[in-house]
């Protein structure tokens, strides 16, 4: 009996061993599945890190020539700018020059006019309301005065 005490130990001995090493297998079958996941995922990360990387390269060097472009045709523009200012500058200059003849005109005839009158007034004053005087105004009249 006593052997068979110990056999049956035994036997109830391995029958937990046994259910141990089971459920020792199972998690760690458990364990390397959710190993296999977790590299898997690290991975698939690693490559949308990747073609994030690529991209943002890709849009850095657009960005860089969309500025470049951008830069020249601002300069283009800043040309033209320059250009049309200096036109509209010189035409300026020249009506400046056309104004000041167009004055000059002006204050001659201002002149000639004040000096027509002056010489009609001396002639009424030596005519003074004689026939002279009459002759003096129709020629006045004639002239436009």
């Amino acid at each position: 009996m006593k052997k068979a005490r110990k056999r049956l130990a035994k036997i109830q001995g391995n029958k937990e061993i046994k259910t141990e090493l089971d459920k020792a297998e199972k998690r760690l079958a458990t364990t390397e599945a959710q190993t296999t996941k977790y590299e898997a995922a690290v991975k698939k990360r690693g490559a949308a890190v990747h073609r994030l990387k690529l991209t943002l390269r890709t849009w850095k060097c657009s960005f860089a020539m969309s500025m470049r472009n951008l830069r020249q045709k601002f300069d283009e523009y800043a040309e033209k700018a320059g250009k049309v200012g200096q036109a509209v500058q010189t035409a300026g200059q020249h009506m400046m020059k056309v104004t000041t003849a167009i004055g000059g005109v002006a204050a001659a005839s201002v002149t000639v006019a004040a000096n027509f009158e002056q010489q009609m007034s001396k002639c009424r004053q030596s005519a003074g309301n004689s026939r002279g005087h009459r002759q003096a105004d129709r020629i006045g009249a004639s002239v436009g005065a």
